[in-house]
């Protein structure tokens, strides 16, 4: 999780700014909600449902929110690959690291039910990990080989103990990293049109795992039109 907000949940903030008054935001792996408390604050009469994988993180999201905005807030516990959401019911979406804990079955299943709950001429913003972090950096040289093979999946990992350098963390039981190129060709490739890709230097991370500034992904997409 992430205390501060990266250049791409600042850009899907300053987009839903623009809309109207009736604007909805979805916060995929919300967290303590730090982008859906952000959003409330800055944009008068936004809806933002917010979803996480632990109740708690959601609760502490709305103890920590104004009476106020507390009205426009919903909370969406649970895996968000089994909610039940409207179609073409969101102005914008954000899945902030969360896609890096997926298999690839698992982000096809996301992507297809992103595109389904965005709207028509929404946007979608991802941020998510690379191989490029300090603690994961064995595995970088397999990543970049397996991409110059065309490899349909490069940055998963199955096994992620056999490269994760770092013992002072919990090692997820699977790993999925991206980068600019890997992603932008993901989200082509199930209906998305990528108006911004790019590496995101992750200075509030710790410095163990802080490396070249490539430690993150971003990304800004829109629905193929016709899909």
């Amino acid at each position: 999780m992430s205390l501060n907000l990266d250049e791409y949940s600042q850009a899907c903030i300053q987009y839903l700014k623009q809309l109207d008054s009736n604007a909805c935001m979805l916060d995929l792996g919300a967290a303590y909600g730090i982008a859906s408390s952000s959003a409330l604050r800055e944009k008068k009469e936004l809806k933002v449902y917010s979803n996480d994988l632990e109740p708690k993180h959601l609760d502490e999201l709305y103890r920590t929110t104004s009476d106020l905005n507390r009205k426009k807030l919903h909370l969406l516990p649970g895996n968000f690959l089994h909610l039940q959401l409207p179609s073409n019911f969101f102005d914008a979406i954000l899945v902030s690291r969360v896609l890096h804990f997926f298999s690839p079955e698992e982000i096809i299943q996301a992507l297809k039910l992103i595109h389904t709950w965005l709207k028509k001429e929404g946007k979608l913003f991802i941020i998510t990990g690379t191989p490029y972090l300090k603690d994961w950096m064995s595995f970088a040289p397999i990543f970049e080989d397996r991409k110059r093979q065309s490899h349909p999946w490069p940055g998963f990992i199955d096994n992620p103990t056999q490269y994760r350098s770092s013992t002072s963390r919990t090692t997820p039981s699977k790993a999925h990293f991206f980068d600019p190129d890997t992603l932008t060709q993901l989200l082509e490739n199930y209906g998305f049109v990528v108006e911004k890709c790019g590496y995101i230097s992750r200075d509030d991370f710790p410095e163990d795992i802080r490396n070249d500034g490539r430690e993150g992904v971003g990304c800004i997409a829109s629905i193929l039109h016709g899909i």
